[in-house]
């Protein structure tokens, strides 16, 4: 219950205040809406004022109560159901909820009269701007895909920097649309149950849920008008609840544009997939500017952040640096971590100790996600997403020392049916997981790091089947078919012959199955 004594709320100098779709002419006490006349009451139209008045702090609920209920003795739903009430009106972004204090008018807003410079569209980015290195073409790609698209996938490995760039290029398309209802990015990394989905949206973007009604009704009823660009990160583990939610978002509310980063494709309709990859890593040291690739680079500043800025490599050391950077593939998280050991081990000791790399490398803030605060944890969070059938094939993959053609696989694994290998090869290379190359032939190619976490989980399957064997038989099986039709680029090949029965077996009945 309230009885604060009356505070008169104050009126905002401007006369008519103008955001994205919005104009409130205080004068009238009318919010328009495109032109409509927005069914808001005198309370909330009070409430409205003082945020508005006071739009550079945040506005307590006692202020507000004493505001819009002078000298009343009143429910404090009542203020909830006010506020429910301007953000249907106004847009979730409008007023952003400051959990323990109160409430603050964040809507982009100018004054007509004045004709002064719109503010920075409101929302939930971080003050600072993530560093890159190397990604100005994605950035680009990227920036420029949401003129033509209103849902774009930013997917890429664990480790490889989708985060950030996906946090830069929300403020360069902020920039250049304009929200009304600004920039909202929602951390879906730490929501385990897919009903958690839309109540998570709507605490970060500001909606209310009253919990009478069905949360995603509730939550599009806000949506709806809404113009504003909306961010989740980290979809992978909830990617069926992600794409129904942005399903709904594209027909009930098409204002709202939505950027996703995901280990796979949302896989909806009007979705743009952007793959991204490991940064650039030259191949050797003496290639002329290979101090200058974006791997190098990012490993040397966090080296002299970890050091001392004082930190310049010599020769040696350079070369370490950029063999550091060719056995980590160029992986961003993974590069971070190795800098992270520079100061105790040295460069030319970490690139000693990079065989033993999941147990090397660790770290990361204290506010750093678990996923993130080791290579061994991210890998993991990629792994336990698989299927068990999938995960084995992927774990007996590793046994390949520089890639693999599909009737590889197939000679390795045993498998007679081609287009079982098929699909899973395709989960893996959609999870990033075994990346594609189409130089030559098609092949398929684990990276470094990835495939030592594969090999080390083969190693405690304790199948009792002696993989490497395995793998050298499956090689004299390709030499034998080269042989046979001439080709030294079978590897590309389809296979033509028949499944081979492995040493020691009776039938191809007999041999260990990948399930």
């Amino acid at each position: 219950m309230r009885g604060d004594a009356p505070v008169r709320a104050p009126a905002p100098a401007h006369e008519v205040i103008r955001f994205g779709r919005v104009e409130i002419q205080p004068a009238l006490r009318q919010i328009r809406v495109d032109g409509a006349v927005a069914p808001v009451g005198a309370r909330g139209f009070d409430l409205l004022m003082v945020l508005i008045a006071h739009s550079d702090r945040v506005v307590g609920k006692d202020e507000l109560f004493a505001a819009a209920w002078p000298g009343l003795l009143v429910e404090e739903n009542n203020l909830s159901v006010q506020i429910a009430a301007l953000r249907r009106a106004l847009g979730p972004g409008a007023i952003t909820t400051v959990t323990g204090r109160g409430y603050r008018f964040t809507a982009m807003q100018t004054a007509s009269a004045s004709g002064s410079r719109a503010d920075p569209p409101a929302g939930n980015l971080p003050a600072r701007e993530a560093v890159l290195f190397g990604r100005e073409d994605e950035l680009a790609r990227l920036t420029r895909a949401f003129r033509g698209a209103a849902c774009v996938t930013l997917c890429g490995a664990a480790g490889v920097g989708k985060t950030s760039l996906a946090g830069v290029a929300a403020r360069r398309i902020a920039e250049a649309r304009r929200p009304a209802q600004g920039v909202w990015c929602v951390e879906l990394a730490n929501i385990r149950e897919p009903g958690r989905l839309v109540p998570s949206i709507c605490g970060e973007v500001g909606i209310e849920l009253s919990g009478d009604a069905d949360p995603g009704d509730e939550c599009f009823a806000h949506l709806r008008h809404c113009d504003m660009l909306l961010v989740l990160d980290n979809c992978e583990h909830l990617v069926e609840a992600v794409a129904q939610f942005v399903e709904r978002l594209r027909r009930d509310a098409p204002r709202i544009a939505l950027l996703a980063t995901s280990q796979e494709p949302l896989r909806v309709d009007g979705e743009e997939v952007l793959r991204l990859g490991p940064l650039d890593v030259p191949e050797s040291a003496a290639i002329d500017g290979a101090a200058e690739f974006s791997a190098v680079r990012m490993l040397r500043e966090r080296v002299q952040s970890a050091m001392g800025a004082s930190f310049e490599p010599d020769p040696d050391e350079l070369g370490d640096l950029i063999e550091i950077c060719r056995q980590l593939d160029g992986i961003p998280l993974a590069l971070e971590f190795a800098a992270t050991r520079v100061p105790l081990l040295g460069v030319s000791g970490v690139r000693s100790r990079l065989h033993d790399r999941l147990r090397l490398l660790t770290g990361g803030t204290r506010t750093t996600p678990a996923r993130h605060r080791s290579l061994q944890a991210a890998l993991e969070w990629s792994h336990q997403l698989l299927s068990p059938v999938t995960r084995s094939i992927l774990h007996r993959l590793a046994v390949f020392p520089s890639g693999f053609s599909l009737m590889g696989a197939r000679l390795l694994l045993g498998i007679a049916d081609e287009s079982e290998l098929i699909d899973q090869l395709d989960v893996l290379v959609d999870r990033s997981l075994v990346t594609v190359s189409t130089e030559s032939r098609l092949r398929y190619r684990l990276l470094e790091t990835t495939r030592a976490f594969a090999l080390g989980t083969l190693a405690e399957e304790a199948d009792g089947v002696d993989w490497p064997g395995r793998l050298a038989h499956a090689m004299g099986q390709l030499c034998t078919v080269a042989a046979r039709e001439r080709d030294s680029t079978w590897s590309g090949r389809r296979c033509r012959t028949p499944v081979p029965r492995w040493p020691g077996r009776s039938s191809t009945r007999d041999t260990p199955s990948p399930r």
